[in-house]
This record gives C-alpha cells, structure tokens and sequence, in this order.
C-alpha cells in the first residue's frame, strides 16, 4: 500500500492552479494530467482538488468546490494567506 504525502500532493495542485487560468483547471489540460500522472492519481481527481482549491480563493468570481478536504486549507493558508510569514518560517529568518 502506498503512503501518501497529502500535503505534498496539495502542494503541487496549488502551484498548478496557480500557474494555469482557471479556464484551464479541467480534464484535457496537459498539466493537469501531468500532474495526474506524476502523483499517480486520476485526471479527474485532480481536477477535483484544483476545484477545491478555487473555493477558498477569494479573489475569483466562482465558487470551486466546498467540501474539500482540511490539508487544502492547511497548505493555502500557509502558502497563500500570510507569504511573508510564511517565507521567513520556511527560511528560518
């Protein structure tokens, strides 16, 4: 059985939702089924946590997905909501 690195893998969702525009954010977008691939994990699953993620986004117009999952707010309110605390934590100044 594999042993997930959830934080991980929400991670790198939050950086492809943010590298791509939300009209991206679907099932025929070569990054997402890179990154699909790369976690092992379905097309479609990924898609679901870029949805996840565009719910606590409050700078877009649409809704995303509300029940995602407690390690998606964990990572966006550690990458997202305070980036200079946040920096000077992971570098240690």
């Amino acid at each position: 059985m594999i042993k997930r690195n959830w934080t991980e893998e929400a991670t790198l969702a939050l950086c492809l939702y943010y590298e791509l525009p939300t009209s991206k954010h679907d099932k025929a977008t070569k990054e997402v089924q890179e990154l699909a691939s790369l976690l092992d994990r379905s097309v479609g699953s990924v898609v679901f946590k870029l949805g996840n993620l565009k719910a606590l986004d409050s700078s877009t117009d649409g809704t995303g997905f509300t029940h995602g999952a407690n390690v998606d707010k964990v990572v966006w309110n550690r990458y997202l909501k305070n980036p200079a605390r946040s920096l000077r934590t992971e570098t240690g100044s």
